[in-house]
């Protein structure tokens, strides 16, 4: 029964003393959270845009890193290649017969043999089968390594 009476009495003397009514303090409430929901959003929007940035940034970053580093392997996997005599066996393998023909020393008869022998696997196996002179093919290989 003392809780009740307590009780009853808080709810007087708060009823008494407070400023305004529930309805105005709801309305305050509201108005603060709405305040504070809009800082909220302003401010994630804020650091969404810096973050959206610098991820664009870092993605340029990277296409160019990816494009030098392309370029790079394949200057050097052409370098390699041209000294161990792949480049030139490579083209050998993909010439047409007029750029076969344009070499001194292969005519038609022998541009259509070496295509129709194709693929080399090596510049030895060029020599084995018979197909060029050994000068001829040393020619042919510095003409299509410079090309």
């Amino acid at each position: 029964m003392k809780f009740l009476a307590g009780l009853g009495a808080g709810v007087a003397l708060g009823v008494l003393l407070a400023p305004n009514s529930g309805t105005e303090v709801r309305d305050r409430l509201r108005f603060r959270g709405r305040v504070l929901a809009n800082r909220f959003k302003q401010r994630t929007g804020r650091l969404g845009q810096r973050l959206k940035r610098r991820f664009n940034n870092l993605q340029r970053q990277a296409a160019d890193l990816t494009d030098s580093a392309g370029s790079q392997i394949k200057t050097a996997a052409q370098t390699v290649a041209s000294k161990v005599g792949i480049g030139g066996l490579a083209k050998l393998n993909t010439a047409s017969r007029e750029e076969l023909m344009s070499i001194n020393g292969i005519g038609p008869v022998l541009a259509d043999r070496i295509i129709a022998s194709r693929p080399f696997t090596s510049t030895q196996q060029v020599l084995e089968q018979g197909l060029l002179p050994e000068p001829t093919f040393h020619e042919l290989i510095r003409v299509f390594e410079a090309a």
